[in-house]
């Protein structure tokens, strides 16, 4: 099962990754992006672990063997979106991140009501690429764990009867 969830998560990481560096290139594309990344979530979670259920398993997975499947696939390719964007916010461009950052934090300052609220928006300056590849680990994960309860229920569903 580990081995089946690296495969689907090392493409998925992929696809994911490719998806975010689009987004940084073609802004105007995001809202189109993230669509193709919810998409791309759901097709590769049902293709490999119904690949698994099909080839392993003889063409029946219980629903949380398939969970957990989709779960794990959605770690991998979390951590492979983390790389990348520390790779991306660290060193092939530093200052177009820190200009992101800067630009949130005067956004959420401006709008804060409270001083609460403003000291928020300036501990926001000091978001590292550290700082913003755990996140993607962890937006990823959640992200991919509400996909991976309509992936599996998909999954266990459309199994061949024997």
């Amino acid at each position: 099962m580990v081995e089946a969830s690296m495969r689907g998560g090392l493409v998925l990481g992929l696809i994911l990754a490719g998806c975010m560096f689009l987004t940084v290139l073609a802004p105007s594309l995001s809202l189109f992006l993230l669509v193709m990344m919810l998409f791309s979530m759901y097709r590769c979670m049902t293709m490999y672990a119904g690949a698994y259920r099909d080839e392993s398993l003889g063409g029946v997975i219980p629903y949380g063997r398939a969970f957990h499947l989709c779960l794990f696939m959605s770690f991998f390719a979390s951590t492979i979106v983390a790389v990348a964007m520390f790779l991306y916010c660290k060193w092939i461009d530093p200052e177009g991140f820190s200009q992101v950052v800067q630009v949130s934090a005067q956004f959420w300052e401006k709008r804060a009501a409270s001083e609460e609220q403003v000291e928020v928006a300036n501990q926001m300056r000091y978001t590292t690429a550290a700082d913003m590849a755990f996140s993607s680990i962890w937006v990823f994960t959640i992200l991919g764990c509400l996909i991976s309860l309509i992936a599996s229920f998909s999954i266990v569903r459309n199994g061949k009867k024997n």
